[in-house]
């Protein structure tokens, strides 16, 4: 049972210590996306729309095909309660708590002055 243990306990180090290192990697280009968020927005919109317009519809029916059809092999896995966590691992704290935090709800008969 100590051995197995050990075994956990050094596969989440290494999995940690490799999360350390790849953040410290991606640290760099954070920064740089960070900086240019308006040109990216604009670029990426403008690159979408250009494959939109140039590529026929085989290839989209195709694209969709490739995402859609991962997505319902995925939903009907087991891997869909690992993927959830993830993503909802992944996401800032801060918007796990909107998301749970009920509705505001607005009230008629409250006068704003």
């Amino acid at each position: 049972m100590n051995d197995a243990r050990a075994r956990v306990e050094r596969a989440q180090a290494n999995a940690h210590s490799a999360g350390l290192r790849l953040r410290e990697q991606l640290h760099p280009w954070q920064l740089r996306a960070r900086k240019y968020r308006v040109a990216l927005l604009a670029g990426g919109g403008l690159g979408a729309g250009l494959a939109v317009a140039l590529l026929p519809p085989r290839v989209w029916s195709r694209v969709g095909a490739l995402l859609f059809g991962g997505g319902a092999r995925v939903a009907r896995s087991s891997m869909l309660p690992l993927v959830l966590a993830t993503l909802w691992k992944a996401l800032p704290a801060t918007a796990r708590v909107r998301a749970m935090a009920p509705a505001p709800t607005v009230d008629s008969t409250q006068r704003h002055a």
